[in-house]
């Protein structure tokens, strides 16, 4: 895992049910991210990691592991393919947008035109240029391994927040004992939120 108590941890806890088995037929270790993780997993430290990219990418590049799950194209099982769309958030507090509502409606709109730009199968090199700009994968065949991770990113480069999927993390933290009783996720989200 990359940390104990991690999303990692309690969607691998998922899988293992979905499977007929249980969490505590397994000893969890934190790893940390890809880098330390996939440095576990090939020296035979841990057997598998739930962690990700470019993890995946580096299996493939380097032809040294095999990617088994990969939840953002997987179909199954729906505790954990159903919180696609909402994993990941910007934030405001609402101080802040009461105080510069003008402020969030920019950020959303300069979301929504860099979506359209990543999502323009033409601007793939473009985009792949300017990720390089911000960081390198420092490592044997980083700038493939970079290039496949971010061509496997981008279908979920999305704004808009799914509903549903906020709702169902809400209720696998229900599940899972993190919160005590239901939790309506409708006003965490801003009115005008996409």
């Amino acid at each position: 895992m990359t940390a104990r108590g991690s999303i990692a941890e309690l969607q691998f806890g998922q899988l293992a049910r979905r499977a007929g088995l249980k969490p505590e037929d397994f000893t969890f270790v934190a790893v940390g991210a890809p880098n330390t993780s996939y440095g576990a997993l090939i020296s035979k430290q841990v057997d598998a990691n739930m962690t990700f990219e470019p993890s995946s990418s580096m299996c493939v590049v380097l032809k040294t592991c095999r990617t088994l799950y990969r939840a953002g194209i997987a179909t199954e099982p729906p505790e954990v393919v159903g919180t696609n769309g909402a994993s990941v958030v910007a934030v405001m507090t609402r101080d802040a947008i009461a105080k510069s509502p003008h402020v969030a409606e920019a950020l959303i709109a300069a979301a929504r035109d860099a979506e359209a730009f990543i999502q323009a199968p033409g601007n793939f090199d473009e985009l792949l240029k300017i990720a390089q700009g911000f960081f390198k994968f420092d490592m044997p065949r980083g700038d493939e391994i970079m290039a496949v991770s971010l061509k496997d990113a981008v279908p979920s480069y999305r704004i808009p927040i799914s509903r549903p999927a906020l709702k169902q993390i809400a209720d696998n933290m229900l599940a899972t004992r993190q919160v005590e009783a239901v939790v309506d996720t409708a006003p965490l989200l801003y009115e005008k939120a996409p």
